[in-house]
């Protein structure tokens, strides 16, 4: 009798524990996938490029088009998204060019101008790069700092994944120097500037359109001669070539 009881009590134990582990196969697998989006470094992500500043790419006054400096800018940014995801990412915005010593120094043609791009946050599914652009100098052997931008990208979904409607996420990542802590940081201050930023703008274009309604008539048919201040927003898109 004892060893039936036992056996039962044994028998009723792996059934409990069979039972239990066919409950949750579904969090257990969530957990691996959350554990196989390791996260990375930003030197992981980091990109390098060195430019000739040649006639091709040159105005008038043999310095650098602006034009091909947000081309190469764009390239570069484009390549430390696509690093750090592993995989196809498009541009969703690009931020205000700094320029952090355009007043004394020019990129002159036969200059060599030197691009760096890295990965300072991933939000879901977007990451956020900055690009700095330097002077190489020969002689001295140092970088002149000369601006500086930051990008949006948002990983380009397949078809397959647009059919689905699959959720992509791209690996995180993990601060490790101060400054990169810094970055890490600020890039949430960042996104939360740029959504208050689109939402102003169109705030303001509505409030200018309600002016230009209101001031076209006082009451019935009078014209309004008084100056109604109307808000105006102008907007400059820069096109940059596939990549």
């Amino acid at each position: 009798v004892l060893l039936l009881v036992m056996g039962t009590a044994s028998s009723s134990f792996v059934y409990g524990c069979t039972n239990q582990t066919a409950e949750v196969p579904d969090s257990e697998a969530k957990l691996q996938r959350q554990q196989s989006m390791l996260k990375r470094t930003v030197l992981q992500s980091q990109v390098r490029l060195l430019k000739e500043i040649t006639a091709d790419v040159s105005d008038e006054r043999d310095e650098l088009a602006l034009g091909h400096l947000l081309e190469w800018m764009d390239a570069c940014s484009c390549l430390s998204a696509e690093k750090h995801c592993g995989r196809s990412a498009v541009t969703l915005v690009m931020d205000d060019l700094d320029f952090v010593a355009a007043h004394e120094i020019r990129l002159k043609r036969g200059q060599f101008c030197v691009l760096e791009g890295k990965v300072t946050r991933a939000f879901g599914s977007s990451m956020e790069v900055v690009v700095s652009v330097s002077i190489a100098e020969f002689l001295s052997g140092t970088l002149q700092s000369f601006c500086n931008a930051y990008f949006m990208y948002v990983v380009l979904k397949t078809d397959a994944e647009k059919e689905t409607k699959a959720k992509i996420e791209v690996p995180g990542l993990l601060p490790q120097t101060p400054e990169e802590h810094l970055e890490y940081g600020l890039a949430e201050k960042r996104k939360l500037f740029r959504m208050q930023r689109d939402k102003r703008v169109q705030e303001f274009s509505e409030e200018g359109e309600m002016s230009v309604a209101s001031g076209e008539k006082v009451s019935g048919n009078q014209p309004c001669t008084a100056s109604v201040p109307v808000a105006a927003v102008d907007f400059t898109e820069l096109v940059l070539p596939f990549h």
